[in-house]
């Protein structure tokens, strides 16, 4: 099915059919009305996601060392011109729905961009919150041996130095002394586990971590 031929279901089911048909929609905000209408609404989307694509993208660049936020920067431009070519290929398409097709091309891949770039970005804790769970999530060690897997007997995966800073990607069940195993992110986009009770949090205190880093 064609690009535009699901939008057309889809306009078709959040207009004329019940609740249970529109839960199988995509998740878009976009049915009905006029071509017009709803390239329009689907530019108003893109706008959104390219928003966050932008903001994903500069926090990509400030977590990643000089030789990989300069190899971000050459991926992102050669990233837009395929963007740009692959849904001007929908855009020369015969008929009046060809516009529709390239408008949910550009607000698709731009969706998926952005979600790619915010699993690479550390999200910072909010002055004043109180224990956040998300990940990924900046922080840092106190130093030690990065393990391949939530436990001392795991072989090492790497090391760090005392300040380092790292991305929690997510918290194992397994704990040691009251605190838990983190899946980390260090060196750049290596990955290996590391006891919270080297760890250090960032902005506020967090139970799972030692402490708040300096």
């Amino acid at each position: 099915m064609s690009r535009s031929a699901f939008l057309i279901a889809f306009a078709l089911m959040t207009t004329g059919c019940g609740p249970a048909l529109a839960q199988s929609a995509p998740p878009s905000g976009c049915g009905g009305g006029s071509s017009a209408d709803l390239i329009g609404c689907i530019k108003q989307e893109t706008a959104k996601w390219d928003k966050k694509l932008n903001a994903a993208y500069q926090e990509a660049l400030k977590a990643a060392p000089q030789t990989q936020a300069d190899q971000l920067r050459a991926a992102q431009r050669l990233w837009i011109q395929y963007r740009d070519a692959d849904c001007l290929y929908y855009g020369l398409g015969q008929g009046s729905l060809a516009a529709i097709d390239a408008a949910s091309c550009v607000r698709d891949l731009t969706r998926q961009r952005s979600e790619e770039l915010e699993q690479q970005s550390p999200r910072t804790w909010k002055e004043g919150a109180s224990g956040p769970a998300h990940f990924p999530r900046a922080a840092g060690s106190w130093g030690g041996v990065v393990r391949a897997g939530p436990g001392q007997e795991y072989p090492p995966a790497g090391d760090l130095k005392e300040g380092a800073k790292i991305v929690l990607l997510s918290k194992s069940a397994m704990r040691m002394n009251g605190f838990p195993w983190f899946r980390i992110r260090f060196h750049g986009l290596r990955q290996g586990y590391m006891w919270g009770g080297i760890l250090c949090s960032v902005g506020v205190p967090s139970p799972d971590l030692y402490k708040t880093c300096p």
